[in-house]
């Protein structure tokens, strides 16, 4: 496992790959880590769309133990009253697979909070129709 490990990153550093870090953990073990300049373990990160699958994980499990659907309608998760039938039709299945009620993301960097911004955008379609990748789903 070490050699594999040491080639891997190897060619990380030859083809000059855009890596902060990495962590391989094995059963809540670190197994090994490693980080390319100038970044290093207390170094913070943007983590961008990766929160998207600790989500899934998250909810995953959560449907795993019976305490959500993924039919569930978002609207029963969030304090919005949203008046609009396409909003109220989304259900976590939807947000997850990016087959929102938005054919552009809902997010709008100058006005308040994402969740605010993506109950208040007007939707533009059914949602569970078309996939259309939304930074806030």
């Amino acid at each position: 496992m070490e050699n594999i490990l040491k080639t891997f990153y190897l060619k990380i550093e030859e083809q000059k790959l855009n890596v902060d870090g990495l962590f391989l953990i094995k059963k809540d073990q670190i197994v090994s880590k490693a980080f390319w300049h100038p970044y290093d373990e207390n170094q913070l990160h943007r983590m961008y769309s990766i929160s998207k699958s600790l989500t899934m994980v998250a909810i995953g499990l959560l449907v795993t133990e019976n305490k959500i659907k993924l039919t569930d309608y978002i609207t029963n998760y969030f304090d919005y009253k949203v008046k609009d039938d396409f909003i109220n039709q989304m259900t976590i299945k939807d947000l997850l697979t990016m087959q929102t009620a938005f054919t552009q993301t809902t997010y709008k960097k100058s006005e308040g909070s994402w969740l605010e911004s993506f109950f208040t955008t007007q939707p533009d379609k059914k949602p569970g129709t078309i996939f259309s990748y939304d930074t806030s789903a």
